[in-house]
């Protein structure tokens, strides 16, 4: 299954309210991480899920329009998703 990279612009201010959604959908068996890349005139947040599909993508979406800081988002969400290639050596 691939993996979903969802990244976008956003006040640094949110980290916090991103981590305690992320634990919440933890609890709906969504497991997600957290990455951020502060630069001087933005800063950029990407969540990474493992073994993702359409649906989690749609569940994962629909959460997040939710949220109160999903209305500060600097850009939009983007989403990639990439199968990884195993190499045998």
């Amino acid at each position: 299954m691939p993996e979903l990279f969802i990244w976008y612009h956003a006040p640094a201010g949110i980290e916090g309210e991103l981590r305690r959604w992320l634990g919440r959908l933890k609890i709906r068996g969504i497991r997600g991480r957290l990455f951020v890349r502060h630069e001087e005139e933005r800063t950029t947040f990407m969540e990474v899920y493992a073994a993702a599909d359409d649906d989690m993508l749609a569940t994962i979406e629909s959460q997040a329009k939710q949220q109160t800081w999903y209305h500060t988002l600097q850009s939009p969400r983007r989403c990639e998703s990439f199968k990884e290639i195993v190499c045998d050596e």
